[in-house]
């Protein structure tokens, strides 16, 4: 208990000094940390205004009242342990992923909590039930679609070289393409360690073009480099990827015969250029909807979706 306190104190102390710079960058970000996490996931991005009616609203949305005796400070660590799962409980966004990916078999992680509920709602019910707190609204989801309405969720370790099966959201052309542009791509085959889903089929991740050159005369060729960046994994943690040596491999054993989706494309691995993806030749690209392995960057701790009870 005292330990508790001490890091609320210190946590308070710190934050207090962080908020002359916060507002120097910005008007609307200005809040403890932990209030502004909680803000963006439930809305999408920090609101605006004094700190104690945005605590309230949060609290009304989620609980559907306010919490009373409690200190700022407490009351908001108990929002940010509902929503992320801190000290191990099942996140919010966890079982809210679990929900969307038993319905639909993908996952829907650029709204707002709260647009993912209507999103889900209006599919499944064919209304929005804007009356109920949030936490009554998923409990109901959850009834509705999980046996015992609950789901289970074990510790996992997603080890590095992990293969994963990706499809292309995004055009690669070494004539259009710019540094910098987002590359987005799908998860198409759920990822399981010990037979529980750690990043589940229809999970999104994006990337970046790092580097970019058209195609030029005496035959130079054209290329894009990419960095993958990270994919979400059933508990929303980012999972970095890249292109390797064993991704490389398995590329090779596609279809690179002429006509095929991704033909004229040569897939390289770490030697020279680390986990780059380049297009080769004049006027190539990398189609929207190709297919191809990455592999996990490095051993990647997640809380994976079971399918049996684990007593958790």
């Amino acid at each position: 208990m005292r330990r508790t306190v001490a890091l609320l104190v210190t946590f308070s102390l710190v934050w207090w000094m962080m908020v002359p710079a916060a507002h120097a960058q910005t008007a609307t970000a200005v809040g403890p940390p932990g209030l502004i996490q909680v803000e963006q996931i439930l809305y999408g991005q920090a609101q605006e205004g004094p700190l104690v009616p945005r605590l309230e609203k949060a609290e009304r949305d989620i609980y559907g009242r306010t919490q009373d005796g409690s200190a700022f400070l407490v009351r908001l660590q108990r929002l940010q342990n509902m929503l992320t799962g801190a000290e191990g409980d099942i996140p919010l966004k966890m079982k809210l992923n679990a929900i969307e990916w038993v319905t639909f078999r993908s996952i829907n992680e650029n709204p707002s909590i709260q647009r993912r509920l209507e999103l889900l709602e209006s599919q499944l019910y064919g209304q929005i039930f804007n009356d109920m707190s949030l936490v009554e609204r998923l409990d109901q989801l959850l009834q509705l679609m999980w046996p015992g309405g609950r789901i289970y969720a074990a510790d996992a370790t997603v080890p590095k070289g992990t293969l994963i099966r990706i499809e292309l959201l995004t055009e690669l052309n070494s004539e259009k393409s710019q540094l910098n542009d987002v590359v987005r791509y799908r998860v198409l085959d759920d990822v399981t360690i010990e037979g529980k889903i750690a990043i589940p089929a229809g999970s999104e991740g994006q990337g970046r073009i790092t580097a970019v050159s058209g195609a030029g005369r005496l035959g130079q060729d054209g290329r894009v480099q990419v960095d993958f960046g990270s994919v979400l994994a059933m508990d929303s943690t980012p999972v970095p990827i890249h292109l390797d040596e064993r991704a490389t491999e398995r590329n090779k054993s596609l279809e690179l015969a002429a006509g095929a989706s991704i033909a004229g494309i040569i897939l390289l691995g770490p030697i020279g250029l680390t986990a780059g993806y380049f297009v080769q030749g004049r006027q190539h690209v990398v189609p929207q909807g190709s297919v191809f392995y990455v592999e996990v960057a490095r051993d990647t701790q997640v809380r994976a979706l079971s399918l049996v009870p684990t007593g958790r």
